[in-house]
């Protein structure tokens, strides 16, 4: 099977997540790593004092549609759609907006990864042995093998007039949920000083996993969201909100790599990335006739790409390659284009019902919305 020569929808990195930290960079004077984001670009002539971005995990255009009404204050400020990076999940794309980076360039590609220093697939966030409690080592991995420059580190360096502030329940801020956030985001745009504030909360990506993008908790998590922005853009001055998620959502249905030994015994190990963009490593006797035993069984429900194939088509963007990669990779790389995602047994501790990182609409367009405030 060739598979350059079908259809698919491949992320726009001219029109990204990385083009909204890119035309931030560039409002404060600092010279972004990537193309700016024109609509942004236009609305910062302005010169607010502040400059905030929001994202909420999960909320892609298309689970904003589904969940608000037309007439919602997320929908009626909504700009236009623009790409996630790819994986469309969040260790990849809150990466790329917190450094200015493509997946390519800073190599933290997706909830677990494998680190050939360890000869271990490592959970990135938390540090643990992929499956288990027990740490990977005493420091992140991921920092050692992986460092990126966040944001503060960038506007330090280039010695930028403006303040930052990050806020979620996982940076210094310790937010607690929406309405600390929320609280947080005021008192920094309250200070004396031109600003750019960063803000994340994990819904409501959270809940979906659980139990899938229609269902009435989701909806009331969605509408909590829409009208505590609509609250906090009341009480703002000269500020410039943006409205935008790291990836979309699908529901799905999982599939157990051990229902097919034939498979399974040509691979190494456990699969790595994510569940929706699986990198296999694949024992060195099947390579050659691994695709060929993949399409037989899965080939309708994931595209199975070669390690040049990623290369060749960009997927994980533009720029330096990291030198991670070639490990993070594998062999293939197996990508969802329905409704599927994978599980390597049927021993699997929780089945979930939403998920991301494939290459569908659902998952790799997300919203860029703006509340200008004078």
């Amino acid at each position: 099977m060739n598979y350059l020569s079908m259809e698919l929808k491949f992320p726009d990195y001219d029109k990204s997540t990385v083009s909204l930290i890119s035309s931030v960079y560039k409002h404060f004077k600092i010279k972004p790593f990537h193309k700016t984001l024109p609509e942004l670009d236009e609305l910062l002539k302005r010169e607010p004092k502040n400059v905030i971005i929001m994202l909420f995990d999960g909320l892609g255009t298309s689970v904003l549609e589904k969940n608000l009404p037309k007439n919602a204050f997320l929908r009626k400020h909504f700009v236009t759609g623009i790409s996630a990076v790819f994986p469309p999940t969040t260790v990849a794309a809150t990466t790329s907006i917190q450094t200015g980076l493509t997946p390519k360039e800073h190599g933290w590609l997706g909830w677990d990864m494998y680190f050939k220093e360890l000869d271990k697939n490592v959970t990135v966030f938390t540090n643990n042995v992929q499956g288990t409690n027990k740490k990977a080592a005493g420091k992140s991995v991921a920092e050692k093998y992986m460092p990126v420059k966040n944001f503060p580190e960038i506007f330090e360096e280039n010695n930028a007039e403006a303040k930052t502030e990050w806020i979620s329940a996982f940076s210094k801020s310790k937010a607690k949920n929406l309405r600390d956030i929320c609280k947080k985001v005021l008192e920094a745009s309250n200070a004396d000083g031109e600003k750019y504030i960063y803000a994340y909360y994990n819904e409501p990506d959270s809940l979906m996993h659980v139990l899938g993008t229609s269902h009435i908790l989701v909806k009331l998590k969605i509408l909590q969201i829409n009208l505590s922005v609509k609250r906090l853009c009341k009480k703002l001055e000269n500020s410039l909100v943006i409205v935008t998620a790291d990836h979309g959502h699908v529901d799905v249905k999982p599939v157990f790599l051990s229902d097919f030994p034939e498979i399974s015994n040509c691979l190494a190990r456990p699969f790595s990335i994510e569940a929706r963009a699986a990198a296999l490593f694949v024992k060195d006797e099947y390579k050659a006739v691994f695709p060929e035993i993949w399409n037989k069984h899965l080939g309708d429900k994931f595209r199975l790409f070669s390690k040049d194939d990623v290369r060749t088509l960009g997927l994980f963007g533009t720029g330096a390659e990291n030198p991670h990669n070639d490990s993070s990779y594998g062999d293939f790389l197996a990508v969802a284009t329905d409704k599927y995602y994978l599980e390597n047994s049927r021993k699997a501790k929780f089945i979930f019902k939403g998920a991301h990182a494939g290459i569908t609409k659902e998952e790799l367009e997300i919203p860029f919305i703006a509340i200008d405030i004078e």
